[in-house]
């Protein structure tokens, strides 16, 4: 198993709270978590498969699919039908929390926040430009070092440009 676990403060972009890599060779469910934002996950390879604690039907995502799992609701992956699984996750912070300076305006980031509420819970085709650039956040992260301003820069760069 091999992740990657970054905090958005840490590259200047406080409206993530945390992105992460991660690549799954089993199936073993994660334990159950929420966050006060919305998460979003972009399965690059495999499948994976995410469970919610009050019943809900569980979702499915494909390798080239993406989906946004809607805030404060319990969750937990439970593994796929195809592994090793690969994805790249980003949790962001509730529209009304202080994220203090950011690379995103108080008003652009909460378009963002509505746009993906709207859609949280469906499974969507990642475009071929969002792929791109989950590969570029993958090498960045691979090099970040917070020590060094331009890996500090090139991932806020790139998390921004996702967003």
């Amino acid at each position: 198993m091999k992740s990657i676990y970054i905090r958005g403060r840490r590259f200047g972009l406080g409206v993530i709270q945390r992105l992460d890599y991660f690549c799954q060779h089993t199936s073993t469910p994660t334990n159950w978590n929420q966050h006060d934002g919305i998460e979003i996950h972009y399965v690059l390879k495999g499948s994976l498969i995410w469970e919610f604690e009050d019943g809900s039907p569980s979702i499915t995502v494909n390798g080239g699919m993406m989906v946004a799992l809607p805030a404060r609701k319990s969750h937990r992956v439970i593994g796929g039908n195809v592994s090793p699984a690969v994805r790249l996750g980003m949790i962001l912070r509730a529209p009304s929390h202080d994220c203090g300076a950011t690379a995103l305006s108080t008003t652009e980031y909460k378009v963002i926040s509505n746009a993906l509420a709207h859609s949280a819970g469906k499974v969507l085709f990642t475009p071929n430009s969002i792929r791109d650039i989950t590969t570029r956040i993958h090498n960045c992260m691979e090099a970040f070092s917070a020590e060094d301003e331009l890996s500090v820069l090139r991932l806020r760069h790139v998390a921004a440009y996702l967003l």
